[in-house]
């Protein structure tokens, strides 16, 4: 080897070792550096970042706490909010208290007040010639007890509506009472309906169908007419203007011609208890023409016979009172035998109020 072959021989170690050397030096820095570009060989089209993919990273974490934290605040205020959704104030609802969260639980009703009136008068005639008689109250002292009844958010039904929760159709939170009034006196007409209409509630009327005259007798509200104890019943021209001046006021069947007392061993006795079941039969389908679906007893007497025949020509229910059928009506009292409440011309406004704390 000459010496010119030997001195380019030195040149190319020297270079090779200077670009080995540079090799190695950019090696270390690559390692060393904070962005690299990485190619995934199982899909060799995904190329990122990593350094980039990092940073991303931590700001979704920070962006994953506020997440959970917001979402552990909405759930406090939903909680809250359905908590106060749920709340109702109403003492004179029956209810169950959560001490946990303080949430109101209202359940519903078991039973409700039927309560029965007879006529009305003004509380000086009453005073003065019905004293002692049961079956005639004060207007005046009907008219508080229904004001009660507006102020403390009572809700009244009609026997239809009645008759749907009594079958489990309809369920009540609030509590519900039923108003009715037996015989169909005209005064329910002039005295008790503009109350009743005055506080929004429902009610009830209860009439004998053979006292229906298609024409009603002059109302006569003198002193004088109420010392000779008239007594005016609602005539058809009446019971076809309620259907337009009170559309709140249901009426129903007190019977056909069942209203009355018949002697039987020196007793007076319920006419009911003396007719034969074709009797009771053509009773019951008389009052049909009227529209009536349920039946209030005369007197509140009742046997088998009638509560057969009212189920037969499709009525609902019969409501009676006195005996063992005085008392809450409740789903497990009998169909046709209705308990109902009478608040009668000597019942206090106490005795009123203690049937309202169910």
């Amino acid at each position: 080897m000459n010496n010119y072959s030997k001195k380019m021989l030195s040149v190319f170690i020297v270079m090779l070792t200077f670009f080995i050397g540079m090799i190695l030096y950019c090696a270390k820095d690559i390692e060393n550096a904070s962005t690299r570009i990485v190619i995934k060989e199982d899909n060799a089209d995904s190329t990122y970042i990593e350094e980039i993919k990092k940073e991303e990273k931590s700001s979704n974490t920070v962006k994953s706490n506020k997440n959970i934290k917001q979402k552990k605040e909405n759930k406090n205020s939903n909680s809250n909010t359905i908590s106060n959704s749920n709340t109702i104030s109403n003492s004179n609802n029956t209810s169950n208290t959560n001490s946990n969260n303080n949430e109101v639980i209202i359940n519903n009703i078991d039973r409700v007040p039927i309560f029965t009136f007879h006529r009305l008068v003004p509380k000086n005639i009453k005073e003065k010639y019905y004293k002692n008689n049961e079956w005639v109250g004060s207007v005046e002292d009907f008219e508080e007890m229904m004001k009660y009844l507006y102020d403390n958010n009572y809700k009244t039904i009609d026997t239809l509506e009645f008759f749907d929760w009594y079958k489990g159709i309809t369920e009540y939170k609030e509590k519900v009472v039923l108003i009715t009034f037996d015989d169909g006196y005209l005064e329910d007409y002039t005295l008790a309906y503009p109350i009743l209409k005055k506080y929004n509630l429902k009610a009830t009327s209860f009439i004998i169908g053979s006292k229906v005259l298609d024409t009603t007798p002059v109302y006569d509200d003198s002193e004088l007419a109420y010392s000779k104890n008239p007594q005016i019943f609602m005539g058809q021209d009446i019971i076809d203007n309620i259907k337009i001046e009170y559309p709140n006021i249901e009426l129903q069947s007190h019977s056909y011609n069942l209203h009355s007392k018949v002697i039987v061993d020196s007793k007076k006795v319920a006419k009911v208890h003396t007719l034969t079941a074709q009797e009771i039969d053509k009773d019951v389908k008389e009052t049909l023409k009227f529209g009536f679906t349920t039946m209030a007893y005369p007197f509140g007497e009742y046997n088998k016979i009638i509560q057969e025949k009212l189920e037969e020509n499709g009525y609902l229910i019969g409501f009676a009172f006195g005996r063992d059928n005085y008392g809450y009506a409740t789903r497990e009292s009998k169909q046709y035998a209705m308990n109902r409440i009478k608040i009668d011309g000597n019942t206090t406004f106490d005795t009123f109020l203690s049937w309202l704390n169910y």
